[in-house]
């Protein structure tokens, strides 16, 4: 049988986990990746110190999502923001 690609988004989603087999709907994390790292070098360079560069970090949908698994707590995915 030929499993079809799964295609992660931000919000959970219902699947079989490559790990331990178990039909899950995943939980998600949301982890910094490369985006708040470009805004904040661009806030850097326009002038944004003390701080106020910081502030990608706390914002959600500049986020990376992470998919795991419930049962087992394997990554079963990711959704990157910037490729």
């Amino acid at each position: 049988m030929v499993m079809q690609p799964i295609s992660f988004d931000k919000e959970p989603l219902t699947t079989t986990c490559p790990h331990c087999g178990s039909n899950i709907t995943t939980t998600v994390n949301q982890i910094n990746g490369f985006a708040p790292w470009i805004f904040c070098g661009g806030m850097a360079l326009i002038g944004c110190m003390l701080g106020c560069c910081l502030i990608p970090f706390c914002i959600n949908t500049l986020k990376d999502t992470e998919h795991r698994c419930p049962s087992c707590q394997q990554v079963v995915g990711r959704h990157r923001l910037i490729s």
